[in-house]
């Protein structure tokens, strides 16, 4: 039979001239692609108002996909979108483990990455793990086992980590041919992943400890990392405390240091992870998108799926308790509004300066297109950093989600004129010393446009949008919505001053904001002097070394 199925991939039934006839039609819906992005802006732009959706307007080129109400799918936990033209089926399982003890929570990363990659007992079958891997390889075109999603629609920063870290989100896409088996594989992995080969969990921490060390020679990403272990330090029940990159090397390094020693323990404590996923599952949600008219008759698989889990969740042993429970307070410790990191082999410097203010939900388009108008080439931060030649990137963003601003600047050769041209031309603009250009602001509202088209303009793009909106609540109807509202607005130079005084000026305020520098080891002196001389900041942070600050925290 998989001989027969090899054959059938290589030549299929179609023979060697319908295979050029299908390669040609897509080369010319390709080369077709980008002239209707431009008709579809100037569409908008054009007409008094959208009266049809967005996805109509894509339809040449991007079916259409829509939501499934029927009633046959109203008893399961499942939102099924219809995408008939889809050659593919994508799963997306949401499975919630909130208030997992934290004992355990430094665990979920070995986790995710076993999972699918572990002998399987299940249902009196016992599967090796090469086998089960061959087969799931086989059948599954793209999968993925993550903590929560990374930041995915309009309103979320891609600097802002830990967006939903404790759900697991496991996302399976497959072919019609073999989807019915993407539920098996479920089944087999989650209720029948063993750890009886501790060679192989040994293997995967050596894989996980050699990615971190390569992680850790990014100077932006470590900066990143950072950050949002200070974003979160007052959220003393957040994983990310445990997850972070830093913490994760040193929990790897301390496993691997004396495997035998800590055996028993990860055995037990990847199986108590187990088990309270496994508890967790009558509450998980499922999101599939792909043809419902094939789907629907084979619901069936997914009901067994469902009761499955509940019946496997009643009948599973109780959770160890023993673990130190999660703090849910929010005192944290005192708030760092300075740090300056020191690393020996970075020779560009990375600038983050935040603040946590309110985001009004009604303020969300104007501060969209302001957002955009800050980021233009040749804008003001751009003239300001770029041009002249003080860094290569810098931008202002917004985090709805997390009601964060902030400013990145990003591989400065002069950290100290990169940071103070980017705050004179803030506070310039703030104090109303620089006019505003209404053009830009039409050109930067046609520009946000584009970047929310880009967003569901390929079917995978739009399906990860549908997947996505389970947790995010930012469906293809809220991009339709921000399309409408943006195709409506009109320049109002007061409106832009109340977003500048609202979102920009926090920036300034050394009591609302805090920063985060990262430059060579060799500068850190010199960047300390310029924060406490030119920009009044006290109580500054000094991290010569991050690995060694994050061993001393875990000491204390």
């Amino acid at each position: 039979e998989e001989d027969r199925r090899i054959e059938d991939r290589m030549v299929g039934k179609m023979n060697l001239d319908e295979m050029k006839k299908s390669l040609d039609n897509a080369r010319r819906n390709n080369e077709q692609s980008s002239s209707q992005c431009d008709t579809l802006l100037s569409s908008i732009l054009s007409k008094s108002s959208l009266s049809s959706s967005i996805m109509n307007h894509l339809n040449f080129n991007l079916p259409s996909i829509e939501y499934d109400s029927s009633s046959i799918i109203s008893t399961l936990p499942i939102d099924l979108y219809h995408s008939p033209y889809s050659h593919f089926i994508k799963y997306s399982l949401f499975i919630p483990i909130k208030n997992l003890p934290v004992d355990y929570q430094q665990y979920l990363s070995l986790f995710s990455s076993l999972l699918f990659h572990t002998n399987i007992s299940y249902q009196n079958q016992y599967i090796p793990k090469f086998n089960f891997c061959e087969m799931f390889s086989n059948d599954i075109i793209e999968s993925s086992v993550t903590l929560g999603i990374s930041s995915s629609s309009p309103i979320q920063s891609g600097f802002i980590g830990g967006h939903y870290i404790d759900t697991l989100t496991i996302i399976l896409q497959t072919s019609y041919d073999t989807y019915l088996k993407s539920i098996e594989y479920l089944k087999y992995s989650l209720f029948g992943m063993i750890f009886d080969d501790y060679n192989i969990i040994i293997e995967e921490c050596e894989k996980q400890l050699k990615y971190l060390i390569e992680q850790l020679q990014d100077g932006e990403l470590i900066q990143q990392q950072y950050f949002n272990c200070l974003r979160l330090k007052q959220s003393k029940s957040s994983y990310y405390h445990q997850l972070n990159i830093f913490n994760q090397k040193l929990f790897f390094e301390t496993l691997l240091k004396n495997p035998e020693k800590y055996k028993k323990d990860i055995l037990h404590n990847l199986e108590q992870i187990r088990l309270f996923i496994v508890k967790n599952l009558t509450q998980s949600h499922l999101t599939i998108c792909g043809d419902s008219d094939k789907i629907k008759p084979n619901m069936k698989i997914l009901e067994e799926f469902y009761n499955e889990s509940k019946h496997v969740s009643l009948s599973s042993l109780l959770l160890d308790n023993s673990s130190q429970d999660n703090k849910n307070d929010d005192n944290g410790q005192k708030y760092v509004h300075s740090t300056i990191i020191g690393v020996a082999h970075e020779e560009s410097a990375y600038i983050l300066r935040w603040s946590n203010c309110s985001i009004d939900k009604n303020d969300l388009i104007p501060l969209l297109i302001f957002t955009t108008y800050m980021n233009l080439e040749n804008g003001p931060l751009w003239t300001a950093c770029r041009t002249s030649g003080h860094a290569y990137g810098v931008s202002y963003d917004f985090d709805l989600t997390s009601n964060t601003v902030l400013l990145a600047i990003e591989q400065c050769s002069e950290v100290t004129l990169a940071y103070d041209s980017a705050m004179k031309i803030i506070d310039r603009l703030i104090n109303r010393q620089i006019p505003l250009d209404d053009k830009r602001f039409l050109a930067s509202k046609n520009s946000t446009l584009c970047s929310l088209i880009e967003h569901i303009n390929t079917l995978g793009k739009a399906t990860n949008v549908c997947l996505k909106s389970y947790l995010n609540d930012f469906n293809l109807d809220m991009y339709q919505h921000i399309l409408d509202e943006l195709k409506l607005f009109k320049y109002n130079e007061t409106l832009i001053y109340s977003i500048i005084d609202k979102y920009l000026e926090p920036l300034v305020n050394n009591n609302k904001s805090s920063t985060l520098i990262l430059v060579n080891t060799t500068k850190m002196k010199n960047t300390n002097t310029f924060l406490t001389n030119n920009y009044l900041h006290q109580d500054i942070t000094m991290i010569k070394d991050i690995m060694k600050y994050f061993m001393a925290e875990k000491r204390r």
